[in-house]
């Protein structure tokens, strides 16, 4: 009777087993997904465009006057000074030297006498240049005795251009960067809740119940050997009464 208990309490305990072979469990598992996503990617591209600017425009000329050396210089007696001016094929010089003594002056330059040797206490000179370059004033007292100051008054007229500023219209290139979206993959690693069973437990709990009853079935086949001797014993009773 105690086996049959067991081999019952076995039964229940595989049943349970197999029961819980199929309550679901959850579990959190790790998805790797890959994803396409869009990018803002930069490039350089060429343009043109329209550009509004000033240039200088010779429209004439117009005649303009400086000074070109307005000085007292003293000069001694017997001696000889100079003075060198750059001027330009065109140029008018109008010279002026004035002295209380004689004095002596004399205007050359690249290859061109303007003026000979003048002797006088006042000197007046006009001259129009004929070439580009250095040209030379020389000026000394008439008198090899008597030192001398000179008043130079000179001036030049020239031609200026006039200059006017236009504007104008030019096509100029120039890069700029341009977005533009592109796909890329992502592969994004994630979690998430997965439901499950544990298939083991059925199996166990399978071979565990049947085992059980077949115990159990096997042990209620056998009869107890108490019972089989109390029948023998009623048996001989009965021929010995007869």
């Amino acid at each position: 009777m105690k086996l049959r208990h067991i081999y019952m309490t076995v039964i229940i305990i595989g049943v349970l087993i197999l029961a819980a072979g199929f309550i679901p469990l959850t579990r959190t598992v790790p998805v790797t997904e890959e994803k396409m996503t869009q990018v803002t990617e930069y490039k350089e591209e060429v343009k043109t465009k329209e550009e509004v600017y000033t240039e200088e425009v010779v429209t004439g000329s117009e005649q303009k006057e400086e000074v070109l050396w307005r000085k007292s210089v003293p000069v001694l007696a017997g001696s000889t000074m100079g003075e060198t001016f750059a001027l330009t094929a065109g140029d008018i010089i109008t010279l002026k030297a004035t002295s209380d003594s004689d004095i002596m002056l004399s205007f050359t330059g690249q290859g061109d006498i303007y003026m000979t040797l003048e002797i006088g206490k006042t000197i007046e000179k006009e001259f129009t240049i004929k070439n580009d370059g250095d040209h030379t004033l020389l000026y000394s007292p008439a008198s090899v005795t008597e030192d001398a100051v000179i008043d130079f008054d000179i001036v030049r007229v020239y031609d200026a251009p006039v200059v006017e500023e236009v504007e104008k219209t030019r096509t100029v290139e120039y890069t700029e960067n341009v977005p533009y979206t592109t796909d890329v993959p992502i592969v994004e690693q994630t979690t998430r809740e997965e439901q499950y069973t544990v298939d083991f437990l059925r199996y166990i709990g399978i071979s565990v119940a049947a085992f059980g009853v077949f115990s159990y079935l096997q042990e209620t086949r056998k009869k107890p050997v108490s019972k089989r001797k109390k029948k023998k014993d009623k048996k001989l009773k009965k021929k010995k009464r007869r």
